[in-house]
């Protein structure tokens, strides 16, 4: 009887500090995490910066609100914005290995795309979409290869420094090479399979040796968004 009272009591205690091992290996693995996050973190601003300066014409600067400037390591701020209190604008640059005229370096096309798997993105959503960035470190490119889904693609303009499209957009994503992850995607909310479509502008701007993407989009639901709109946002018209 005894010897079963001390092999209890031995198992217990064993069970015991094997318990308190795990949790305590858990949660330094959690402190690391922490620690790493808290290392990664810068905090958001909510000024305009220069690449909203140079994207928009001063004629409409009257018009922006900020609701966000998103900063990391990893990547150039993301500029969350407001025009006119009536739609959403965001404004990102993406710097290039070298100077070089638009067509030269983007290619697009029609395809359903979504995040890549095995990386992590940022995400930030709005009413109509979600954006995702991923949270690699990002470095000057020498192409963008861009895709659109959803309703038929207008081109608003297209110039060595200047591509604008309008569409329903269900999905757009954005990529440095052909093989390469999704850097950047907006997809529409809803049902993940078969997101609603949200009416969208986009421009990409080459300036100072970087492209300049830009997106327009309505805040709410059923609001309609002048194709050129955000062309004359950019371009002053």
């Amino acid at each position: 009887m005894k010897k079963q009272v001390i092999t209890i009591i031995a198992i217990s205690v064993g069970g015991l500090a094997l318990i308190g091992l795990i949790i305590s290996l858990l949660f330094r693995g959690l402190e690391k995490e922490v620690k790493a996050i808290a290392h990664d973190y810068i905090p958001s601003t909510y000024s305009l910066i220069h690449d909203d300066s140079v994207v928009i014409s001063p004629k409409y600067l009257d018009k922006i609100r900020v609701r966000e400037i998103t900063h990391s390591k990893n990547r150039n701020p993301v500029s969350l914005l407001k025009f006119d209190t009536t739609y959403d604008l965001v404004i990102y640059r993406i710097d290039l290995k070298k100077q070089a005229p638009l067509p030269k370096i983007f290619t697009s096309k029609i395809k359903d795309e979504g995040i890549s798997t095995g990386f992590e993105y940022d995400v930030t959503s709005s009413n109509l979409h979600t954006m995702y960035f991923d949270n690699q470190v990002i470095r000057p490119v020498s192409v963008l290869y861009v895709t659109f889904f959803g309703g038929a693609v207008a081109e608003i303009a297209n110039s060595d420094s200047i591509l604008c499209y309008n569409f329903q957009c269900q999905n757009l994503s954005i990529r440095y090479a052909r093989t390469a992850p999704v850097d950047i995607l907006f997809k529409g909310t809803g049902d993940s399979f078969n997101p609603t479509p949200f009416p969208l502008d986009v421009l990409f701007l080459e300036k100072n040796n970087a492209v300049y993407l830009a997106a327009l989009s309505p805040i709410k639901a059923g609001a309609p968004l002048d194709k050129n709109l955000l062309f004359n946002i950019v371009t002053g018209n």
